[in-house]
């Protein structure tokens, strides 16, 4: 279960139930590597779903339901700069020759893909400063 609390002094309430599903994209269950928007309006999240990949979610802590944003394995939320609020993402790709990659990409807050990153973690630091 995803539950949150502010340091308002209000009652802490449930986001999100787990909700098994056989399609890997309606699965919500297994909630791992959570991450706030920089406004904190969204939290992001990953459920689990396939072999090579967990789905990316979003949710508004206003309340509302998840939304599907596509297959990733971690995420980062920007903190500042003019990519703030996107998401950076590691993805499980497939070369054309054959063989398998998983490069960090960065990702619209809306889940559509700008552009790969790289594999080498070292290229995401000044970007998550």
């Amino acid at each position: 279960e995803l539950w949150i609390a502010d340091a308002g002094g209000r009652s802490p309430r449930r986001l999100l139930a787990p909700r098994p599903h056989p399609d890997p994209q309606r699965n919500l269950t297994g909630f791992n590597t959570l991450a706030f928007s920089p406004d904190g309006r969204m939290l992001y999240f990953l459920s689990q779903a396939w072999a090579t990949s967990n789905a990316l979610h979003r949710i508004a802590l206003a309340g509302g339901e998840p939304v599907y944003l596509g297959a990733a394995n971690n995420v980062q939320v920007v903190p500042r700069g003019h990519y703030a609020g996107y998401l950076v993402v590691q993805r499980h790709k497939y070369f054309k020759g054959g063989g398998s990659h998983e490069p960090y990409c960065l990702l619209t807050p809306g889940g559509r893909e700008v552009r790969e990153l790289g594999d080498d973690e070292r290229a995401l630091e000044a970007l998550l400063r």
